[in-house]
């Protein structure tokens, strides 16, 4: 999983944070 997170754009990587955040907060 790792490998695939470099290859993410950190953009990408925000935004699955920001969804991550949001259901934790739900």
């Amino acid at each position: 999983k790792l490998s695939s997170t470099k290859s993410m754009d950190s953009n990408s990587l925000k935004c699955a944070i920001d969804h991550i955040l949001e259901a934790q907060q739900k």
